[in-house]
């Protein structure tokens, strides 16, 4: 994750997603989002990863029995309780049910609006 004045802070909304992590080093990893945002996740899990590994993502909005999103990503930090995991790629079907809970959880959606397009780079009013 950049750090600095021009960080741009991104909405976070709770989230109890179940998901799964595979490293690039085949180390699979299970957990609980606790929350979400265009740019990551918070993931609860008892097992750890080193940051910077980079991750391919299943993510079970309707839980592990259905469909899974499938995105790419990297660990931007380790914590007592889980892992700190940053987008890299979210395919469109990704992206749109991601918008979607996001949108659904958000008391400002309006502001997630701009935050989503300005993650996919279109300027405000296009």
């Amino acid at each position: 994750m950049s750090k600095g004045p021009d960080r741009r802070m991104f909405t976070r909304v709770s989230a109890r997603l179940e998901a799964d992590l595979e490293t690039e080093e085949g180390l699979e990893i299970r957990g609980v989002l606790v929350n979400l945002s265009v740019r990551g996740f918070f993931l609860r899990t008892q097992e750890f990863a080193p940051p910077n590994s980079h991750c391919r993502i299943q993510l079970y909005p309707l839980g592990r029995g259905f469909g899974a999103l499938n995105a790419t990503g990297t660990i931007a930090r380790e914590g007592v309780e889980g892992l700190g995991i940053e987008f890299d790629n979210l395919p469109y079907e990704t992206f749109e049910a991601v918008r979607t809970i996001i949108l659904g959880a958000s008391e400002r959606p309006e502001r997630v609006e701009d935050e989503l397009l300005d993650r996919l780079g279109v300027p405000p009013g296009e």
